[in-house]
């Protein structure tokens, strides 16, 4: 047997507004342009839903890039050597929406609209991004670990 609902209205997938992102994946790259950037993978906490984003780390994309990591936890005053992978495991909120543009589609050559979610930059204290603690209005900081007690834990 499966079980279904057929109650449920059908979605796109994508999860948009705020809610609470875990970083689970951080590595350096370049820009099309060539500049520095970190590419992001968040995990919506307690979906499986994912979502890419790049902080710029020099260029026009800076002021942004500078704003969300800030949010992630590094200094203003910082200077020196960043590691990626200090940023998995960090909690925020983060503000999305869906983004539409324009594109080809490879298997047929057709011109189409894409669908992607994205940062909504225009929302939350540091450009899409607010750090765990500094909860938005509106919404419920998630309590406990995933629902489970101190001695609930299948592990010890």
């Amino acid at each position: 047997m499966v079980e279904i609902d057929m109650t449920k209205e059908p979605t796109d997938g994508f999860l948009v507004g705020i809610n609470l992102w875990e970083v689970v994946a951080c590595k350096s790259g370049k820009s099309q342009a060539g500049d520095a950037k970190l590419e992001v993978k968040f995990r919506a906490v307690g979906t499986e839903t994912e979502m890419v984003d790049h902080l710029m780390l020099v260029g026009k994309g800076w002021g942004i890039g500078r704003a969300h990591l800030t949010a992630l936890g590094l200094p203003l005053d910082f200077k020196g050597a960043l590691d990626p992978l200090d940023f998995i495991g960090k909690k925020l909120w983060l503000a999305t929406h869906v983004e539409e543009r324009p594109g080809v589609d490879r298997a047929t050559g057709e011109p189409r609209k894409f669908k992607n979610l994205r940062v909504d930059i225009d929302r939350l204290a540091f450009k899409g991004y607010q750090p765990e603690a500094d909860v938005p209005v509106g919404c419920v900081a998630p309590t406990g670990f995933d629902g489970l007690g101190a001695n609930d834990c299948p592990f010890g």
